[in-house]
């Protein structure tokens, strides 16, 4: 006979629950929005956005593992179907999120997905960005730290106490059809302890058990939206990409992907997704968590190209 297993549902702890997100219409200036897309392009044209997995631990961190890294097969691949290749494809580790990828894997998110393992995986892998220096070759980034509306919206969410805003980093996300961005905390930073010394997972871990609330580094995070297509006009967003998060116990809450419009919270104290945009599509067989996988965009011919292990699996326009 079959058994059946019901995993207990979670209840968030109480220093979770309570906490701020809030949805600011137009935040970005049509200008702005114009010029992070060129931006994006720019990037997609010379580098490419690699898939998060490989894209979002920092190059240089100082304890890429706490012991559970493996040898790579030799093939150049990891027999474990959680473990992935480190930046210098020399051994096998968890990915930075494997939190947040274990949880999905394992209850289907926020659209209660039934799926199979490799369609799961596909859904989870999507792409970015992530830059540290501020005042680098991107200039519009310091431009949008010290905007009139992001300092307003961002200090809002800061505790009364703390409200000096110390610019950290700027991403980039990009959602193929397909795609979500699972729930999870954003990546916590501690006093003595941070991205770019532990992995992120062990982190996350940390500020779930409310053990080093005495160290804890609050931040305020703004996600701001640069597609300027409504979706549907009526402003239904049928097609998914809705920001959800829990402030408490029960359903959560959800603010649509509105052209030029953003959310501000701590998103290390808000548990938070995206649901899945265009949930009817699936990305193309042929992912493979062990190889490099990325999409660039062709100026020329103007399409993302996805490709993984060099290899090209599909095209998208700007209107995927």
């Amino acid at each position: 006979g079959a058994a059946l297993r019901f995993m207990p549902r979670v209840s968030l702890p109480s220093h979770y629950l309570g906490n701020q997100c809030v949805h600011t219409e137009n935040l970005l200036t049509p200008e702005q929005g114009d010029r992070l897309m060129a931006l994006t392009k720019k990037v997609g044209s010379s580098t490419g956005f690699s898939a998060n997995v490989q894209a979002a631990t920092y190059d240089g961190i100082k304890h890429e593992s706490i012991g559970e890294d493996q040898p790579m097969t030799p093939e150049g691949g990891c027999e474990h179907s959680l473990l992935v290749p480190n930046r210098a494809r020399t051994a096998c580790i968890l990915p930075g999120r494997v939190d947040v990828a274990r949880h999905f894997l394992m209850t289907g998110g926020v659209d209660g997905l039934k799926e199979n393992y490799a369609d799961m995986v596909s859904r989870l892998l999507t792409f970015g960005k992530f830059v540290y220096d501020i005042d680098g070759e991107f200039t519009i980034m310091r431009e949008l730290f010290e905007a009139e509306a992001f300092q307003t919206a961002a200090k809002d969410i800061c505790p009364p106490h703390q409200r000096t805003l110390d610019p950290l980093q700027f991403n980039v996300i990009i959602n193929l059809p397909g795609q979500s961005v699972a729930l999870h905390i954003d990546s916590v930073h501690f006093w003595g302890a941070n991205r770019f010394s532990y992995p992120e997972w062990l982190l996350a871990a940390m500020s779930f058990s409310g053990l080093w609330a005495d160290r804890f580094v609050h931040q305020v995070q703004t996600v701001a939206y640069y597609h300027r297509w409504e979706d549907p006009p009526n402003g239904t967003y049928s097609s998914g990409g809705q920001y959800v998060f829990y402030d408490e116990n029960k359903a959560p809450h959800a603010h649509p992907p509105t052209p030029l419009g953003a959310i501000s919270l701590d998103g290390t104290k808000v548990v938070h997704a995206s649901t899945i945009y265009k949930k009817e599509e699936k990305l193309p067989v042929g992912l493979n968590k062990d190889l490099p996988i990325r999409i660039l965009w062709d100026e020329e011919a103007e399409l993302w190209h996805l490709e993984c292990g060099g290899q090209r699996l599909r095209s998208y326009t700007m209107n995927d």
